[in-house]
């Protein structure tokens, strides 16, 4: 396993473990390395997506598409992929918009399994850091 960050893989796949171990699909498909569909699972799979965001969020950057499509669950841990249509908050006109449409995508996969979160906290969370 590389040192790279969980948050984040760089396009295309450079971690040889990941490209060869992970299950290459969204969180909300089966997966072979475990499931988040257990509520102290989900909850913890929720804080440790918003640890990722919040490094997303600090550097300045939205990833402009995020769902439950751009993330993989492997080894007990979300990793965030598919960066490349990723924009600057600030200096895109939309930035925020992109970035609300960001949190509201992935909080709404977490409420319909069942777990109780505001995405609009989550939203003015992220922008607070």
């Amino acid at each position: 396993m590389s040192d790279q960050p969980s948050w984040l893989v760089a396009e295309p796949y450079t971690d040889v473990d990941l490209r060869q171990e992970a299950v290459a699909g969204p969180l909300d498909r089966d997966r072979a390395r475990g499931d988040v569909e257990a509520a102290s699972q989900l909850a913890d799979a929720f804080e440790q997506l918003l640890v990722g965001l919040r490094a997303i969020t600090a550097t300045g950057f939205a990833d402009g598409d995020l769902s439950a499509y751009n993330l993989l669950w492997w080894e007990e841990r979300p990793w965030f992929i598919d960066f490349p249509q990723s924009i600057d908050i600030a200096a895109n006109l939309q930035g925020l918009d992109f970035f609300h449409r960001d949190v509201l995508d992935v909080v709404d996969w977490f409420e319909r399994r069942g777990l109780d979160v505001d995405a609009e906290e989550v939203f003015a969370d992220l922008l607070s850091c």
